[in-house]
């Protein structure tokens, strides 16, 4: 994953990308502690994914979603 998204996004809230990459991974964790089906959909290496794993995931999901109302809004 880009580190400069990691970048853009801790000077905005403030940290540094090592803090904001921790606090990812800690979430990342808690949420693999009581897994979702959806949690369960993220293609990853391990029994845990990695935080670029999870940024992957989450941006083909969107860039998915975005080009899906962009076909329907071109419809109407």
């Amino acid at each position: 994953m880009d580190e400069r998204i990691f970048e853009a996004v801790a000077k905005k809230y403030g940290v540094s990308s090592d803090d904001l990459k921790r606090d990812i991974r800690t979430a990342i964790e808690a949420a693999y502690e009581n897994p979702n089906p959806e949690a369960n959909k993220v293609p990853r290496k391990g029994a845990i994914p990695t935080v670029d794993e999870i940024m992957e995931y989450a941006s083909k999901k969107l860039r998915t979603k975005n080009a899906d109302s962009t076909r329907r809004s071109r419809r109407i």
